[in-house]
């Protein structure tokens, strides 16, 4: 419901005016205002499809779409879009019969006037099953210069704070510093791809439309859940703090991860294992804190890894089993490591643009 198109199939039977009543519902509503709410539809469709699309424009739909009406209208329209891409070469034998200065009239331009969104005859009976969605056919003919398909929305944090999104279906996503995602919304499913990064998911189940996390050539899926999913170039590791999700490769087993519990996947051994886990400590991140119970200092430098301008390396392979347990507030590497050398024996030197944590002499 974000305006963004996800291929699910190409089989899709046309949408009927009776399915877009259902949907719409009947709430005392007139005809008027009906129409006025699928116009408005119409209008927040071509705007989030276009090239200069804003952050500004997102959160002022998603206030809009907030209105159960408007929700059905939008997903009215997106069901009749699906419907007429896949029939695009019967639509346009359609209006090639129809009257032919209607015709030009219309496929050139953007309407106007209300009475454009409703494009008169133009459609013709080969394809009068759409009619009572004749604005979503005028808003896809009307725009010969989106020809490329609006594959997704994209979110990202920037490199010094975090992000909070919520979708319009009241998912939040959580988007740790430099963390990007993808956003895909489909007819039947809610889909995210995670480029790189860490994010944490508070999800509204939706058993008639699923949501899937996308990482790489893994496939998290949710069953009503909070969970956490970290990727960098060593490992996958989901911890899930409420319900259950569905851990999917082509390589492995589907593993079922409950809460309370982390499913982490080596990249360098292909090995996964599952292992109970502190879900707030994985967490702890959107409070400005990295908590560790016993990390080794090799896994903590891989995470301060995450957070740093300059890249961090060990000199001395016989420190790298130290452990530490604390909390580390998110802040300059180079400040996080002076907290631990206060902790360990370790001593942090500058060289050559990499910050180099050898043992203290």
């Amino acid at each position: 419901m974000f305006g963004v198109r996800f291929r699910l199939g190409n089989s899709v039977t046309l949408a009927s005016g009776s399915a877009r009543q259902v949907a719409l519902g009947e709430t005392g509503m007139t005809q008027s205002d009906k129409m006025d709410i699928e116009l408005k539809a119409a209008a927040w469709h071509a705007r989030l499809a276009s090239d200069d699309v804003s952050e500004q424009d997102f959160l002022q739909f998603e206030q809009w779409i907030s209105d159960p009406a408007c929700r059905a209208a939008f997903d009215a329209l997106q069901f009749a879009v699906f419907d007429v891409e896949d029939n695009a070469d019967a639509l346009r034998d359609a209006l090639a019969q129809s009257n032919s200065a209607s015709a030009n009239s219309v496929w050139p331009r953007a309407p106007t006037r209300r009475r454009g969104w409703k494009a008169g005859g133009v459609l013709g009976g080969a394809v009068a099953a759409i009619a009572t969605m004749a604005a979503a056919f005028v808003l896809m003919v009307n725009q010969p210069s989106s020809t490329t398909p609006v594959d997704g929305v994209v979110y990202a944090a920037r490199p010094d704070e975090t992000r909070l999104i919520t979708l319009a279906d009241n998912t939040e996503i959580t988007l740790n510093r430099g963390a990007e995602v993808t956003v895909y919304w489909g007819k039947t499913e809610r889909r995210v791809v995670l480029a790189e990064g860490e994010a944490a998911f508070r999800v509204q189940h939706d058993a008639q439309r699923p949501m899937s996390v996308i990482v790489d050539t893994y496939e998290i899926r949710d069953v009503g859940t909070v969970f956490n999913v970290l990727k960098d170039a060593s490992r996958l590791t989901v911890t899930v703090a409420e319900g259950e999700v569905a851990v999917i490769s082509v390589s492995k087993p589907i593993q079922h991860v409950l809460s309370d519990f982390q499913y982490e996947i080596d990249h360098s051994s292909n090995e996964a294992s599952v292992r109970p886990a502190r879900p707030e400590d994985a967490m702890a991140w959107q409070q400005g804190h990295l908590v560790y119970r016993d990390a080794a200092l090799s896994d903590i430098v891989r995470d301060l890894n995450r957070y740093s301008d300059v890249p961090i390396r060990i000199s001395d392979a016989s420190i790298t089993h130290l452990t530490f347990s604390g909390s580390l507030k998110i802040e300059p590497a180079n400040a996080m490591l002076d907290t631990l050398e206060k902790f360990l024996p370790i001593d942090v030197t500058e060289a050559g643009g990499t910050l180099v944590v050898g043992s203290r002499k």
